[in-house]
């Protein structure tokens, strides 16, 4: 029990940085598809179909779970600790 509501708190603080990386790579991701289409376009002359591929995800996301985690949880614990001490 002693550790339940810090690992909770580093749960949540790793899902929000995970979250974050991940958003970021969507944008990313977005506009590298729309670039790649945008080329498509321009090559065919708008005749041909078009479309577009990017990876999303990969090690970024485990590892900034990892950080969040981390950090979250080593924050709350030293801040029970301030509190009893």
């Amino acid at each position: 029990m002693r550790y339940l509501k810090p690992a909770l708190v580093g749960l949540v603080g790793g899902l929000l940085l995970a979250g974050a990386v991940l958003t970021v790579e969507s944008i990313h991701a977005q506009r590298v598809i729309a670039s790649q289409i945008a080329n498509c376009v321009a090559m065919t002359a708008g005749g041909g179909v078009c479309s577009g591929s990017a990876q999303v995800g990969g090690v970024e996301a485990p590892i900034a779970f990892a950080l969040g985690f981390a950090a979250a949880m080593i924050w709350f614990r030293r801040r029970q600790q301030r509190r009893v001490a």
